[in-house]
């Protein structure tokens, strides 16, 4: 591969897979929450509220993350990819 190239199969797994695990995690909770809901005496809109805040947070943690590392690569690093 020649500098500069893309490589299809890294791009497939520097940005498909990890999303695939987020919002597998995501999802996989969304069903059974009125079971977990019932079974630790809560409502189900605090139930639903806190798998709102765990989303939020993810995005936020993603983002900053993502700040940081190119902040320890370069701006550079990154436009060459």
């Amino acid at each position: 591969m020649k500098k500069g190239e893309r490589n299809l199969i890294r791009d497939i797994f520097s940005i498909y897979v990890p999303t695939f695990f987020i919002v597998t995690g995501l999802s996989i909770v969304s069903p059974i929450l009125p079971i977990y809901a019932e079974s630790f005496g809560v409502s189900y809109a605090l139930a639903a509220l806190a798998i709102s805040i765990y989303a939020v947070a993810v995005c936020c943690s993603i983002f900053l993350s993502g700040c940081s590392v190119i902040d320890l690569a370069g701006d550079h690093f990154f436009l060459e990819l």
